[in-house]
C-alpha cells in the first residue's frame, strides 16, 4: 500500500456501480472514487470479502453483467487493495454483529476502523444503522468516528437498551 495515498475502504455497494449501473443510484460519484484511485489520489482497500460478495451480485445481475469471469477479471485488474482480515478486524467485527450489524457489513466497517480511515457505502440501511458508531454524514462522504471503538460500542449498547421493545 502507498504510504502516501488517503485510504478509504469501499464496500460492495459502491464497486457494483462500476459494473451495473442501471437503476442505480451514486454511479457518478461511485465513478470519480474509483479515477481517483487510478490516478493515485486515493489508494481503495476492501476486505477479501468483496470480491465474493460482487461475484454474487453479478450472478443474479447476468443480464447487466453476462460475463461473470470478465468482470471479476477487470474488478481484479481496478487494483482495489484486498486485505484479509486480522485479529483485531475479527474482534472488532464481532462487537458490531453483537450490537446489530451483519457480519457482511462489519468486515468494511471494521477494517475501516483499524486502518484508521474512511468508508464509503452507499448502501443507506448500512450507513444509518452505523450512524451511531462510526459515520458522521454519509452525503458528503463518511468520516470514520476517531474515538476508541469501546468508547463507540458502549454508545451504541446505551441506545439499544433504552429503546422500547
Amino acid at each position: 500500500m502507498k504510504a502516501d495515498a488517503s485510504l478509504i475502504v469501499v464496500d460492495a455497494s459502491i464497486a457494483v456501480k462500476w459494473f451495473v449501473t442501471a437503476n442505480e443510484d451514486g454511479v457518478p460519484e461511485a465513478d470519480k472514487l474509483l479515477a481517483a484511485h487510478a490516478a493515485g489520489e486515493v489508494q481503495l482497500v476492501a476486505p477479501t470479502l468483496l470480491v465474493h460478495e460482487l461475484c454474487n451480485v453479478f450472478a443474479r445481475r447476468n443480464r447487466e453483467v453476462p460475463d461473470l469471469a470478465d468482470a471479476m477479471g477487470t474488478f481484479l485488474d481496478a487494483g482495489v487493495t484486498l486485505l484479509g482480515p486480522d485479529r483485531e478486524q475479527v474482534l472488532l467485527a464481532a462487537e458490531l454483529v453483537e450490537n446489530g450489524i451483519s457480519a457482511f457489513d462489519a468486515a468494511y466497517v471494521a477494517l475501516a476502523q483499524v486502518l484508521g480511515c474512511r468508508l464509503e457505502t452507499a448502501d443507506r440501511a448500512l450507513a444509518k444503522r452505523v450512524a451511531l458508531l462510526t459515520m458522521k454524514k454519509i452525503a458528503a462522504g463518511p468520516v470514520l468516528d476517531s474515538r476508541p471503538s469501546r468508547d463507540i460500542l458502549r454508545e451504541i449498547r446505551e441506545t439499544n437498551d433504552s429503546r422500547p421493545i
